[in-house]
C-alpha cells in the first residue's frame, strides 16, 4: 500500500507540475506537456522499482492459486473498474463529439487540475483505512468505527477543499492559464457538490472489496456508466448537461456512503 500511494502521489504531482507550467507559457500546447509529464514519471518509476519487478520469482502454481482464491477480481472487480475508466473518459468524449474542441478543452483541464490533487489526498486516506479497516474486520468482524473517522475526517477536509474551489477556481485559472481557460473554473463551481461528495465517498468503497461484495460495486458502476451516456448525450446546453451530472453522481455517492456504512457494520 506504501508504495502503490508514494508513487500515485508522485505521478500526479510531476503531471500537475508540467500541465502548469505549460499553461503558463504555452496555453495551447497543455496536452503535450500533459503527455511529458507522464513520461518522465513512467522513466522514474521503471528505474526505482526495476528491481522489486523482476527480484521475486512466482511459479505457475502461486499464479493459479492466487487466481482461483480471488477470482472475484477478476470476474467482477476488472470489469467494474473498466466500466469506471469508461465512465470517466466518457464525458471528454462527448463533450469533444458535441460542443467542440474549446470545451472540451477546458473539461479536460479542469479534470487535471483538479481531480490531480484530490486523489493524491484521497489515495492517501484510502491506504490508511485499508489497514485500520481490515483489522478491526479480521478482529471485530465490523469495521464501523474505522469507516466512521475515517469519514469524519475526509468531511472535514473536503469542506475545506471545496472552499478554496469556491472562492479561487476562477482565479488560479486566470492567474495560470490566462483568461481564455477561466471556463474551466466555471466548471469547477458547477462540479462542487460531486467533487464534496467524490472525494468522502470514493476510498470507503473499500469496504466493498473488504466484505467481498464486488457485485455491488459492479451494479453501482454500471449504473454510473448509462447515466453518465443519458446525460450527455440527451442535453443541448453544456452549463445545464454538468449540472445534471453533477447532481446525478452526487446522489450515486450518497447511496454508495449509506451501502458502505451499512456493510461496515458486519453481518448481526
Amino acid at each position: 500500500f506504501k508504495d502503490a500511494t508514494i508513487n500515485k502521489i508522485i505521478q500526479t504531482a510531476v503531471m500537475a507540475f508540467f500541465v502548469i507550467i505549460g499553461g503558463f507559457f504555452h496555453g495551447e500546447n497543455i496536452t503535450l506537456y500533459h503527455a511529458l509529464g507522464f513520461f518522465i514519471f513512467f522513466i522514474f518509476f521503471i528505474t526505482r522499482n526495476y528491481k522489486k519487478i523482476y527480484s521475486d520469482k512466482v511459479s505457475v502454481g502461486d499464479v493459479y492459486y492466487n487466481i482461483k482464491k480471488h477470482k472475484k477480481f477478476i470476474l467482477v472487480s476488472t470489469p467494474a473498474s473498466f466500466i469506471n475508466s469508461l465512465s470517466i473518459q466518457l464525458p471528454i468524449i462527448l463533450i469533444g463529439i458535441k460542443y467542440g474542441s474549446i470545451l472540451v478543452a477546458l473539461y479536460a483541464l479542469m479534470t487535471r487540475m483538479v481531480f490531480g490533487p484530490i486523489n493524491i489526498v484521497s489515495s492517501s486516506f484510502l491506504t490508511l483505512f485499508k489497514q485500520s479497516a481490515s483489522l478491526e474486520y479480521r478482529t471485530n468482524g465490523n469495521c464501523r468505527e474505522s469507516f466512521l473517522k475515517t469519514m469524519q475526517r475526509l468531511s472535514i477536509i473536503a469542506l475545506i477543499l471545496t472552499l478554496l474551489m469556491y472562492f479561487f477556481a476562477e482565479s488560479f485559472f486566470m492567474v495560470f492559464f490566462g483568461s481564455e481557460w477561466v471556463g474551466a473554473g466555471e466548471m469547477v463551481l458547477i462540479m462542487l457538490p460531486m467533487i464534496f461528495l467524490k472525494f468522502i465517498a470514493s476510498p470507503l468503497t473499500y469496504i466493498f472489496f473488504l466484505t467481498n461484495r464486488q457485485g455491488l460495486d459492479f451494479v453501482w458502476q454500471f449504473i454510473l456508466l448509462i447515466g453518465t451516456i443519458l446525460i450527455f448525450c440527451f442535453n443541448d446546453s453544456l452549463k445545464e448537461t454538468l449540472t445534471i451530472y453533477s447532481t446525478f453522481y452526487s446522489l450515486m455517492y450518497i447511496v454508495s456512503l449509506i451501502v458502505t456504512y451499512s456493510l461496515s457494520k458486519g453481518s448481526k
